[in-house]
This record gives structure tokens, sequence and C-alpha cells, in this order.
């Protein structure tokens, strides 16, 4: 497919324009759309995700913040709900028996 003349119905010839940015340039924007706090702002670690995901009585936590890998994003926050409620599942199975 030629890129100057895209195929009629793709779409490609409705564009009115693109508009590319260097965010980190920005004053004040500092980052993007992902909630995670920088190092040392919560503890002094970069490994705080661990002590994020740590119970707490019966309280389990999880979310993005939580992850070990893809934090920010939403595939952090599913792996860490998945183990979340593997750990509240298995709670309720030991207080059962």
């Amino acid at each position: 497919m030629d890129p100057k003349n895209p195929e009629p119905g793709s779409g490609e010839e409705n564009v009115l324009a693109v508009v590319e940015g260097d965010w980190p340039s920005v004053e004040n924007i500092e980052g993007a759309y992902a909630a995670v706090a920088k190092v040392s702002a919560i503890v002094k670690t970069k490994m705080f995700w661990a002590d994020l995901q740590k119970r707490c009585g019966n309280v389990h936590f999880a979310g993005t913040e939580c992850a070990s890998r893809w934090a920010g994003y939403i595939e952090g926050a599913v792996v860490t709900g998945k183990k979340a409620g593997k750990e509240v599942a298995d709670a309720l199975l030991l207080a059962q028996s």
C-alpha cells in the first residue's frame, strides 16, 4: 500500500492531523497517565511494590501501584488482582478447615 495514496474506505484518508510530543520536556508534566510513585516517594528503595502487596490482617491489596511488572498499566492491576484474589480464597478455605 502506498502511504501517499491510501486505499479508499481504509479511514486513513480522513485523518486531519497527527500531533506528536515530547512529554518529559514539557514543564510541569513530569510523567504520563500512570499513577506510579517516583523512587523514594514512599520508601528509599526501588522495590517498594513488595511492601505494598503485603496484606494487613484480613485486608489484601491489589492495583497497578503494587505490581512488580507492568506498574502503571492495566496488566499490573490484573496480575496483582489475581494474586490478591488467590490469597483471599486461600484464607477463606483455611478458615473453613
